[in-house]
């Protein structure tokens, strides 16, 4: 009889999981007393205010960079969280918000996670308030709470999060018709009556009760929704006592949409929101009415929800009798199954090449060609104005000295942009949103849109990574060309993130080199420059400002907003539906990732994981199988197994990259009739792999496994198909 390598009795899988709980037993610091303090906390634990601390912050001073939680939510029941009667209720759920992430079972690393668990805790306090009588939450805290009620929460979040959970469709038709006589009428006509399908007559009712009360409110003056009549959020969240952010969910659009006849006219049953969106079209990420109606809440977010309730009933040795009661193995059932009828992870779309490489090429044309002259008219400008002593720019005045000293000074190099003047500054707010006036001012914020698309496109990042890039992330080694330096947005510990350096191409240095350029040669002209934020590439001008300069360290809105107009600028047409394609930094990183694994297959799976910043390959594979579900990518699959059964071979006490390794070994040896692995040629082992793959022999799967030692893996199983 042939011998082969068996599996061991104690698998590889469990010897992973049992070091990782023992590297968690040992990294677990239960202080008995916290005193209520830590660095990440710069306020009192019972201020109604939290003020947090975090790694990206520049300094914590007056104006506080860090993130901010609000303690006086509305609730509803009519009263809010600050309220003497729900003192007992905040205190409890503030030094729960504290336990989640210093004394919890929780993996609460940044304070972007912490964020994430103290809304699923916001969301909790809606739920039992909605119930007073049945939970006595200023009391009893969540005591009263049970697994059926979880369970039951669990069902309805699925379904479709804190809009639907909370009832609020019901609550705002059974407040704006106190009588209920509409609402019954309409549950009479039809039992299996549908508050998101209202039928025509009510729905005309129910507006003109609407306008009576002043509920509407027309959008603001910019971009492709300015002037459309709507339903007023802040009176909605008055009338249902709660807080205006439930309402901006996809799932409230939809409902609310109904009564917005100027966006259904204007935008058929696209769900856009109501918002000024500073762009001409609604981006290709605004889905159609029915869409949003049968999709699910993200199954991530019923999982991170389920983490936070059972980790808030295993507090019972800090906060006592007042934590819920639950079973935690039919807890977690009813996670599991919850998360399962839930919408799957979703997916960052895959930029069509045809757009990838429009936008790719505009915007290196404007790095290029315009963008030297762009800036160095934009720098002689405002020499010009600061010699001129012109202090009131934002006056016809000094609206016709800036128009007229451009006019003798364009670049001829600058016509095919055709820019009309300087363009519109702070004081012309009625053209900020618009295309009308095209001037240096709206051409500036599109050469930091195309320099960003430059930086993403090519060099994989995050938008915090870009966010916050400094002005020195360029090197230049001789002989080995330009690299990049940024930091890793998810290794974060403590919020403090772990750097990266990859090689980049010289387009991508000259665009860091004209915001460089922008942010050093124009804060002399400054009138309130913090030089505490000076290291950044992104602390730039406010280019709609003139007399006053203004600068300010470029976020996330302010790095959408110029992508926004370097889109518009580009003009691609749109869909079917009037959409366009608006892109997105995150966007870039896919695309670049999954065209560079597509083009090369294995070969770049290990330079893409590189390239991205990720730990292991398991977050690579988990990016093809996430995008390309109906698409085999099993050849990739079949090397990356291939690969791990060679390293198996030579060092089997080595972590493997498949858990259950050591049984596909064996079945690889006894499918073949060897010993050792080393006596099967490569191609003949690699092409049998991928053969078992697409027969459906062997199944790969991705396993997310997490710890409170602060480890993060993202492994890979086979299963294997039962005979």
């Amino acid at each position: 009889m042939t011998k082969y390598r068996s599996a061991r009795d104690f698998h590889k899988e469990e010897e992973i999981i049992i070091d990782l709980f023992l590297e968690e037993v040992r990294a677990r610091r239960m202080s008995t007393d916290t005193g209520w303090k830590a660095p990440w906390l710069l306020s009192d634990i019972h201020d109604t205010s939290w003020k947090l601390r975090t790694g990206l912050a520049a300094a914590v001073d007056a104006r506080h960079r860090g993130e901010q939680v609000n303690w006086d939510d509305r609730l509803p029941n009519g009263t809010t969280l600050s309220d003497d009667c729900n003192t007992l209720y905040r205190h409890l759920l503030q030094k729960t918000a504290f336990l989640l992430r210093e004394n919890s079972s929780l993996t609460v690393r940044s304070v972007n996670t912490h964020l994430i668990h103290i809304s699923n805790l916001k969301t909790i306090t809606q739920f039992v308030f909605r119930f007073p009588d049945k939970f006595a939450p200023e009391t009893s805290y969540l005591s009263n709470v049970d697994n059926r009620n979880f369970r039951e929460l669990l069902e309805q979040y699925s379904k479709g999060s804190l809009f639907l959970a909370g009832g609020y469709a019901e609550r705002f038709l059974e407040s704006i018709d106190p009588h209920k006589l509409i609402f019954q009428s309409v549950s009479n006509a039809d039992a299996n009556a549908d508050v998101n399908r209202l039928p025509h007559e009510y729905v005309g009712t129910l507006i003109g009760l609407l306008r009576e009360r002043g509920f509407y409110r027309a959008t603001g003056a910019f971009g492709c929704n300015a002037f459309l009549e709507h339903i007023s959020r802040k009176k909605l969240a008055a009338l249902l006592n709660c807080d205006v952010s439930v309402f901006h969910s996809q799932r409230a659009i939809a409902f609310f949409r109904q009564f917005e006849p100027d966006y259904i006219e204007k935008f058929g049953d696209l769900c856009v929101r109501i918002a000024p969106l500073y762009r001409d079209f609604p981006s290709h990420r605004t889905k159609m009415r029915d869409e949003i109606l049968t999709s699910k809440a993200a199954e991530f977010s019923v999982a991170h929800l389920t983490s936070t309730i059972e980790a808030v009933s295993l507090l019972k040795s800090r906060l006592g009798d007042v934590v819920p009661n639950i079973s935690a193995q039919q807890f977690q059932s009813a996670g599991r199954f919850f998360s399962t009828k839930s919408q799957p992870m979703g997916n960052t779309p895959w930029m069509p090449i045809d757009v990838a490489m429009a936008y790719l090429n505009e915007s290196i044309k404007w790095v290029l060609v315009y963008g030297p002259i762009l800036v160095d008219i934009y720098i002689r400008g405002l020499e010009f104005f600061d010699s001129a002593g012109t202090q009131a720019l934002g006056t016809d005045l000094g609206r016709r000295t800036r128009e007229d000293w451009f006019a003798c000074n364009l670049p001829p190099d600058l016509a095919p942009l055709n820019i009309s003047g300087w363009g519109p500054s702070a004081g012309d707010a009625e053209e900020l949103g618009t295309q009308r006036h095209f001037g240096v001012s709206n051409a500036m914020h599109v050469l930091l849109g195309a320099c960003l698309h430059v930086i993403a496109g090519l060099a994989p990042s995050r938008v915090t990574e870009i966010a916050f890039l400094a002005k020195d992330c360029v090197s230049f080694v001789q002989g080995d060309g330009y690299w990049l330096e940024k930091m890793r947005g998810k290794a974060v510990q403590d919020d403090e993130y772990d750097s990266h350096r990859i090689p980049i191409p010289r387009i991508l240095s000259k665009a860091i080199k004209l915001l460089k350029d922008i942010g050093e040669k124009t804060k002399s002209f400054a009138h309130d420059y913090d030089n505490s934020l000076n290291q950044y590439l992104l602390y730039l001008p406010d280019f709609f400002s003139v007399d006053r300069l203004g600068f300010s360290k470029k976020n996330v809105s302010h790095i959408n907003y110029a992508l926004n107009k370097f889109c518009d600028f580009v003009g691609l047409p749109t869909d079917e539906h009037g959409r366009r394609w608006y892109v997105r930094v995150h966007e870039n990183r896919k695309s670049f990732l999954l065209t560079l694994i597509w083009s090369f297959k294995y070969a770049a799976l290990d330079t893409a994981r590189w390239l991205a910043g990720h730990s292991n390959e398991g977050f690579i594979i988990s990016y093809m199988l996430r995008a390309f579900p109906n698409i085999a990518i099993s050849e990739l699959e079949a090397n990356h197994l291939a690969k791990s059964l060679w390293n198996f071979s030579i060092s089997p006490k080595e972590k493997p990259d498949i858990l259950n390794v050591d049984d596909l070994y064996g079945r690889v040896c006894k499918h073949f009739n060897v010993r050792e692995i080393s006596e099967i040629e490569p191609e003949q082992l690699q092409d049998w792999l991928e053969l078992c793959i697409v027969s459906g022999d062997y199944f790969v799967e991705l396993v997310e496994i997490n710890s409170n030692a602060r480890k993060h893996r993202v492994a890979v199983r086979v299963r294997f198909k039962s005979k």
